[in-house]
């Protein structure tokens, strides 16, 4: 069966401005996983939308590569391969659960908090995000405690954002 994810628009901007925004995030992710079962497939950076007026609205967006936990199948043919990915996450190689939370902790990692004593902290959330034995509802926990500004630079990430899919190989959410 095809779950048809939708939302509405979200408005924000895709740099976190604080941790409580990328805990919503987390929280939207996780909610996928365990109540519809699904697996995100393109997590990066282009695809997560921060709120800075209102935290609690930041979402994670573009779920058309969405794909069932249990049988994710592949990547399709043309994927691209961007910073935020796992390096077997590559185009006809198996989805997988690592390759998610990989890009999770790397989504997470383009951002600093503002103040450096904060920075170890926000260091091992963003290594608890990546390791799938950590529940992501911890993961979200601990973001909101740190309760931090944080800051994007260019110079240590890069440019924040790579939009567009891939070409499917495949009939799927698109042909919906």
């Amino acid at each position: 069966p095809i779950h048809i994810v939708s939302y509405n628009f979200v408005e924000g901007g895709h740099v976190a401005s604080y941790s409580r925004c990328v805990a919503s995030c987390i929280d939207h992710l996780n909610r996928a996983h365990k109540e519809s079962n699904l697996l995100h497939c393109d997590l990066h950076l282009g695809n997560f939308i921060f709120n800075k007026a209102d935290p609690e609205k930041s979402r994670i967006i573009d779920w058309d590569h969405a794909r069932n936990i249990e049988h994710p199948g592949n990547y399709v043919r043309g994927w691209l391969d961007l910073q935020e990915r796992h390096p077997s996450a590559k185009a006809g190689s198996a989805i997988s659960m690592v390759h998610e939370r990989f890009s999770l902790g790397q989504v997470m990692m383009r951002f600093r908090p503002v103040l450096e004593s904060k920075l170890a902290e926000w260091g091992e959330i963003c290594r608890r995000a990546q390791d799938i034995n950590c529940d992501l509802a911890e993961v979200k926990r601990l973001t909101l405690e740190i309760n931090c500004e944080l800051k994007f630079t260019e110079e240590d990430c890069g440019y924040p954002v790579v939009t567009g899919s891939p070409p499917r190989g495949t009939p799927g959410l698109a042909s919906v």
